[in-house]
């Protein structure tokens, strides 16, 4: 179970840091009617008035006494491709993502498999209206934070609450929740961004969850830090030939 766990936790957690917050669009939904609110669903959707951006992530999270550090990198092309490059356990895994496709394997090897399972947890693309109208929903206290420097960059900071249903919905997990036995709690977003062109340059998530199978259940909790950065800079995806057999 554990090494489900973990390739489950690289997948979940890349997608809901950057996969999911920024698929707010402010043209088609409505955030509660308050300024900190609305001024973090502006600063998600400025990403994809961009060509794209580059990105670093640390994520961890921890399991009674176990506790683990997933390191991410990579990039995203708007509107709909993604790569991304983690390391786990000393090992590097890979992974292409592509509308709702999602492939993952090594370019050492050149080994690839489209994760059919898990395919809709990698959606980087704008969801129906529905999701993103009910995902709105559910964000709650939402505040200002301190201003930061990122990078030389002045940003103004925000949080967000998010309901646990809004992290489903807007991430698509629910398929997840099932397949892993997951069941999700809500979670915190700290956004930092640029005031004069709302681009964010850090997001970082934290939220908990309960993992189970058939003797036993595990409480985990999960943090990401996640930097935006080079926005509009070198952002062409190019896929190995077997992944691009499986995605396009």
């Amino acid at each position: 179970m554990k090494a489900v766990i973990i390739v489950s936790i690289v997948l979940l957690l890349g997608t809901v840091a950057v996969g999911g917050v920024l698929l707010f669009k402010a043209d088609t939904i409505k955030a509660p009617s308050d300024l900190s609110a609305e001024n973090f669903v502006k600063a998600c959707a400025k990403t994809y008035e961009t060509k794209g951006f580059h990105l670093k992530m640390k994520l961890d999270f921890v399991m009674g006494k176990v506790k683990q550090r997933v390191e991410m990198a990579g990039k995203q092309q708007n509107p709909d491709m993604m790569y991304i490059q983690a390391k786990v356990q000393g090992q590097t895994l890979e992974g292409y993502v592509k509308g709702e496709k999602a492939v993952f394997g090594s370019s050492q090897t050149d080994t690839w498999e489209l994760q059919k399972d898990l395919t809709n947890s990698g959606r980087t693309h704008m969801l129906p209206l529905k999701q993103m109208l009910e995902a709105s929903r559910y964000i709650k206290n939402a505040k200002s934070i301190d201003d930061t420097q990122i990078n030389g960059i002045f940003c103004k900071g925000v949080s967000i609450d998010l309901k646990k249903e809004g992290l489903i919905r807007l991430c698509n997990l629910e398929s997840v929740a099932e397949q892993c036995n997951i069941e999700f709690k809500d979670a915190n977003y700290l956004l930092w961004y640029d005031p004069q062109d709302f681009l964010p340059y850090r997001i970082n998530i934290s939220f908990g969850a309960t993992l189970s199978d058939m003797t036993s259940t595990a409480d985990v909790s999960f943090k990401a830090e996640c930097e935006l950065f080079d926005y509009n800079k070198n952002v062409e995806i190019k896929f190995p030939d077997k992944v691009k057999a499986l995605v396009f």
